[in-house]
């Protein structure tokens, strides 16, 4: 890892020692492979320092600043959210404790180690009563209910973020698959965060109902296809202004025209205006601001916010 990129991190620079403390993580072979921290928003979590998330979680802090500031912006107390594609719970944990004790988020993880894993985290989270609950299913979203074959691939072990769908592989596991409208029903979602490896337009056909009944009012997914990816055409016939996520290492401002992501993160929404409100202030938020986003007001500049 880079160690000059580890200390100018934004979590590492706002925090005295943090950064410090976290490039000699980066140098120095950890002694245990299974660690106990804690997050930015003071909930713990447990991770594996020898594979991607959880290195980047040891060194940086966190894992994927821009997502995770994104996620922190939309979200209200008491808001209805969805994990898809939990892996081991940072973005859940985060999701819990911005809805609150009257909120409640729903975590879908298909592979069972990792989902064994988010069980625990989700019960390390409990420790603290004023985040919400958090209801785990096993299962992958997709088009229809029944299951679908789960590869994990060869380099899962160094990055167990890349296990994706593939009924064509004549290896991997079954899971079960089940669609976003019949586990849902009736419910409006705040937030669904989709990183589901190319499964993006599965899930949102399993959403039909949802989609069309303006049932979710914001979607923050994944994209390996860029900005020409067909999920976008998908959201935005369905009525979604779509934006893209920039990278932390860009600076802020974070969210862009669709064309101006740099990271494969986008967000479409149904409330572009209060979207762009929220996503004024240049400060990471989700690293501890106390900036009032009730008083902010947002300048428009080439499609992005300023």
């Amino acid at each position: 890892m880079n160690i000059l990129g580890v200390v100018r991190h934004p979590h590492n620079r706002r925090r005295a020692g943090e950064g410090i403390r976290h490039a000699l993580r980066a140098i120095l072979p950890a002694r245990r492979p299974i660690r106990e921290v804690s997050l930015p928003w003071q909930v713990p979590i447990r991770i594996r320092v020898d594979e991607k998330i959880g290195r980047h979680i040891w060194v940086y802090g966190v894992f994927d600043l821009s997502l995770c500031e994104a996620l922190w912006r939309l979200l209200d107390p008491g808001d209805f959210c969805v994990d898809a594609g939990a892996n081991i719970g940072q973005m859940t944990g985060l999701m819990a404790c911005r809805a609150g004790g009257q909120g409640k988020v729903l975590a879908f993880e298909p592979h069972p180690d990792l989902c064994r894993e988010l069980r625990h985290n989700v019960g390390l989270f409990r420790q603290r009563a004023d985040v919400a609950p958090v209801e785990i299913l096993e299962a992958a979203l997709s088009d229809r209910s029944g299951a679908a074959n789960l590869v994990a691939g060869r380099d899962f072990a160094a990055n167990r973020g890349l296990a994706h769908l593939d009924d064509g592989c004549c290896t991997g596991i079954s899971v079960k698959t089940v669609t976003l409208d019949e586990v849902v029903k009736d419910r409006s979602v705040a937030v669904l965060k989709l990183d589901v490896e190319g499964h993006e337009l599965p899930v949102l056909a399993g959403a039909r109902a949802l989609l069309s009944g303006r049932r979710i009012r914001h979607i923050l997914y994944e994209s390996n296809a860029g900005a020409s990816g067909p999920a976008h055409n998908l959201l935005r016939d369905a009525g979604y202004t779509l934006y893209g996520i920039r990278s932390w290492k860009c600076g802020f401002p974070i969210l862009a025209d669709l064309a101006g992501a740099t990271s494969e993160n986008y967000l479409a929404t149904l409330d572009s205006r209060e979207t762009e409100r929220r996503f004024d202030p240049s400060e990471w938020l989700s690293l501890g601001s106390t900036v009032d986003l009730a008083v902010v007001r947002p300048q428009i500049t080439r499609g992005c916010i300023r």
